[in-house]
């Protein structure tokens, strides 16, 4: 029969060793309930650590004002400090900039021609989702921004060298649809690509990158879809996204 060192490792002691401290090591190693209670911590400190993400910033809201010069010369002097520290708030205004462009123009962009049958598709593959706290092996920090609440926390996926990152918000044009933003990184020349968003043989949008690596498609249901990226010769899939 096994016999342990009394009395349990405190919470604190538990924290500590899955920091590193192996002075409870011995003790840890040879109980079953010290493990899940060390377990268990880490699943918590996960999910704090998530629901604080980008605690400090403007709701996203309030960024989007700011961007338009609509708030009162205080608070618009506070977040430009903090904007000229902050790459994701950056990131966030130039999405948003886009969004309403886009709103501004009202062009649908022009199809491209149909690329030939020496097409390579690739299937992007799920790395991070933040959305529940749950992180993935190899998962790289998100580049884009707007990554606040439930609801707007990323998805992350990896196709070869091609980091996508995903994130759906509640459409502030079309009360009850969806806009979904994109964040393409891996390629020199990401205005290359198309993204095409698909429902069955349905194709249901289609928009260009921007030299950044940004899209957004807007005033979408709230169902499962295909997102496709499509250049010559490559095409990157991105398969049952759920908006």
């Amino acid at each position: 029969m096994t016999s342990f060192s009394f009395p349990h490792p405190t919470d604190a002691d538990l924290l500590a060793w899955l920091d590193g401290d192996n002075s409870r090591a011995a003790h840890i190693a040879h109980c079953p309930e010290c493990r899940a209670r060390a377990r268990a911590l880490q699943d918590e400190n996960l999910l704090l650590r998530a629901s604080m993400y980008r605690a400090e910033c403007p709701a996203a809201h309030e960024l989007g004002e700011y961007g338009l010069g609509l708030l009162p010369q205080t608070r618009l002097d506070e977040i430009a400090r903090h904007v000229a520290h902050c790459p994701h708030c950056r990131q966030e205004l130039a999405i948003q900039q886009k969004f309403l462009t886009s709103l501004a123009t009202e062009t649908a962009p022009a199809a491209k021609s149909t690329l030939g049958e020496q097409v390579r598709i690739v299937i992007a593959t799920l790395i991070q989702d933040l959305r529940n706290g749950w992180q993935g092996m190899g998962a790289m920090q998100p580049a884009m921004a707007a990554m606040r609440g439930k609801q707007n926390k990323p998805l992350i996926y990896e196709a070869e060298n091609y980091q996508l990152t995903i994130e759906i918000q509640e459409d502030p044009k079309n009360r009850g649809r969806q806009a979904l933003y994109g964040l393409l990184v891996g390629d020199d020349d990401p205005t290359s690509f198309e993204i095409q968003l698909w429902q069955g043989p349905n194709l249901i949008a289609q928009t260009d990158v921007d030299e950044y690596g940004n899209f957004s498609i807007a005033n979408l249901m709230k169902e499962s879809y295909d997102l496709k990226l499509i250049k010559p010769e490559l095409e990157i899939r991105l398969e049952a996204l759920q908006l």
